[in-house]
């Protein structure tokens, strides 16, 4: 499909942090629009040369076109900036009203604001799109209020996981038919490489003993990621499971549901068989290197950590939440948990310390629906075909 030159404008986060999963989201939407034969896209965000220099021939990153602010800490770099923002955003502004975009999508609605601020100058042809990236339990009842409001503001939207599709448009009245089902992918680039290694070679080289066995839980520790419920289990994991090593990986807000969680996992009995490893830069190695990997969440749309392991061939146990079902099929591919059965992960994980054939069916499985299904190709495949019926 051949797009008119410049009619696609991608609105997203920042794309300078190579581990934040807003800058992850930006990217995999970016490549998905960049590979469209001969689309040339605008990218508001902030973005790293080498990212600009990559795509370089079909891609034009911007700054935000922001309405210049007086300052209100009065620092004199302050007040450069403000008169620099006096002079360049009315021509900003004339530039940006003559590309004549038939598509903006904003990724995600953390970005909405932003979206605000330039909707008023484009043109009004423009076909507005948002990705929905969060289930309907990620906000309060006053909070969902206003994104049914910000909801109407678009012309499609496009969800990441189906459950949470479904749910949304019951929540909030929003046409079905004017919606987009396009999954999350893993990051494939860096998982051809870190899989040309064997899962021992990389175990060894993160220092973990051969003789435990290693759960990962990598998620934020924060209230929705639920963490606090393998607290409630922890004397029966370290009875079934005595060479366990249960490692959390994630930042944290220095809250009191973080002080608590690290002094629970730090005690006499605990800190030998639980720890936190904080914000890991190559989470991806201690996936690949771990027995398994658990995720707890309260609410999720579809969790890049499940993707993540289904394609690294790590057995999955996951809470049964929105999308999390949509990936892992309980005793086929992985299992599933709720609230009320939480020793089922305990003897999920027994299982799989015992039996490595059970645990060989199930990553098998889980890699083949990765690959039928959520591939960087089937994204791009995706997006191409969204675009198609939305312009056409």
């Amino acid at each position: 499909m051949k797009i008119k030159h410049k009619d696609i404008l991608l609105l997203t986060g920042n794309l300078t942090s190579p581990q934040g999963g807003a800058s992850i989201s930006g990217l995999d939407v970016l490549m998905a629009l960049s590979n469209i034969p001969d689309a040339q896209l605008t990218v508001l965000a902030q973005a790293t040369s080498i990212l600009k220099d990559k795509y370089v021939k079909n891609v034009s990153f911007k700054g935000y076109y922001i309405p210049p602010t007086f300052p209100k800490d009065k620092t004199i770099l302050n007040h450069l900036r403000y008169i620099k923002n006096l002079i360049v955003y009315p021509i900003n502004t004339f530039i940006f009203k003559h590309k004549k975009y038939r598509v903006c999508i904003v990724n995600g609605i953390g970005n909405h604001d932003k979206f605000v601020k330039v909707s008023n100058i484009l043109p009004h042809n423009c076909q507005k799109i948002l990705i929905v990236r969060e289930s309907p339990r990620h906000f309060t009842e006053l909070k969902l209020n206003k994104v049914k409001s910000q909801f109407k503001l678009y012309d499609y939207l496009i969800f990441v996981s189906s459950n949470c599709q479904s749910e949304w448009c019951d929540v909030t009245g929003y046409p079905t038919e004017n919606t987009f089902y396009i999954p999350n992918c893993a990051p494939e680039e860096k998982i051809n490489v870190l899989m040309k290694k064997s899962k021992l070679q990389t175990k060894r080289e993160l220092n973990l003993s051969e003789d435990r066995f290693v759960v990962a839980s990598v998620a934020s520790i924060i209230p929705r990621k639920g963490q606090d419920k393998i607290l409630k289990i922890t004397d029966n994991l370290i009875e079934k499971i005595p060479n366990l090593l249960f490692l959390f990986i994630g930042p944290n807000n220095n809250d009191e549901y973080f002080k608590d969680f690290l002094s629970k996992i730090n005690t006499d009995k605990n800190k030998d068989y639980f720890k936190y490893f904080g914000k890991k830069s190559n989470a991806l190695e201690y996936i690949y290197a771990s027995n398994a990997m658990v995720l707890t969440s309260n609410s999720e749309a579809m969790p890049r950590v499940i993707l993540e392991s289904m394609a690294l061939k790590t057995p999955v146990i996951t809470s049964n939440v929105d999308g999390c079902s949509e990936l892992i099929e309980h005793e086929k591919n992985g299992f599933l948990f709720d609230d009320q059965s939480l020793d089922k992960v305990v003897d999920y994980l027994r299982l799989l310390s015992c039996s490595k054939e059970a645990g060989h069916n199930l990553i098998m499985k889980s890699y083949e629906k990765y690959k039928v299904s959520f591939t960087r190709k089937h994204l791009n495949q995706r997006y191409n075909e969204m675009l198609k019926q939305v312009l056409n």
